[in-house]
């Protein structure tokens, strides 16, 4: 029986794969194209259960044998060509000049794989240096934020996603002595039943921050008292600093810090 090959009309593939693949981007690119040539049915042409059938086929007229062309290899043909089209189209002028002269599809295929997933494990490795050794120090807190979750970001394009907990481990590891105070609440909260997630986190940072930089003289200003006002909201500011109310400028209130977050318990 004769195999028929798959051959669609009218696709566009940039509207399925919407982006170019280059040196930082093959695990999104690869998901993309693998799902338009699922449900093409036609993503054996790249994984190998698809093969070639042989060009020709013998043909008997009388007691005559010849070899003539096989309709079947045609059709293959030209489906292949219509894949290592589509693959050519979304990639980048640099990676394009590494596969340009392979004939077949799944040679294409197997060239990137092999390249990308080398230099995925260097990659990876410099990503995760980069985390680790990342530090705050004279950045704004949201530039700190945005560079801190634009390299786990860039991890999860490679497949190697950070987890959770880690997360917050980093971010917080990162902020200096100035954050002790959110960051010694934030940690004590990871142990209970239901724990921070990494977006409450980043809230509550970011109000601690808030408070820090909401002074007027901030050499006045211990990180410990702007703690003390985002306890309570008691604290207010004066051109002589923190000035809280009550006894020895501590905070009276009741219940200390409290977060929107989920995960955060009272201290």
């Amino acid at each position: 029986m004769a195999t028929v090959y798959h051959f669609p009309d009218n696709i566009h593939v940039t509207s399925t794969v919407t982006i170019k693949l280059n040196n930082t981007n093959y695990l999104l690119w690869k998901t993309q194209f693998e799902s338009l040539l699922s449900c093409q049915k036609l993503i054996g042409f790249v994984n190998g259960a698809i093969t070639a059938p042989p060009r020709t086929i013998t043909s008997t007229t009388g007691n005559t044998a010849t070899e003539v062309p096989n309709p079947q290899y045609d059709s293959w043909f030209c489906t292949d060509q219509l894949i290592r089209s589509w693959l050519f189209g979304t990639l980048s002028e640099e990676v394009l000049g590494y596969v340009h002269n392979l004939t077949t599809s799944r040679d294409i295929w197997l060239s990137l794989a092999e390249n990308f997933n080398k230099s995925s494990i260097a990659r990876e490795f410099a990503l995760r240096r980069s985390l680790w050794v990342l530090e705050k120090k004279v950045m704004a807190f949201a530039a700190y934020c945005r560079e801190f979750i634009a390299i786990c970001d860039a991890l999860s394009s490679i497949g190697k996603p950070i987890d959770e907990s880690l997360k917050i481990f980093g971010l917080l590891n990162g902020l200096g002595r100035d954050y002790d105070p959110i960051t010694t609440v934030i940690q004590s909260s990871l142990c209970k039943l239901n724990p921070p997630r990494f977006g409450d986190v980043v809230f509550e940072v970011e109000s601690f921050d808030t408070k820090l930089r909401s002074y007027s003289a901030p050499d006045s200003v211990t990180p410990h008292l702007a703690f003390q006002a985002q306890q309570s909201g008691y604290g207010n500011q004066s051109r002589g600093g923190y000035r809280g109310r009550g006894r020895s400028g501590q905070n009276r209130g009741r219940g200390g810090y409290s977060s929107r977050g989920r995960g955060f318990s009272q201290h």
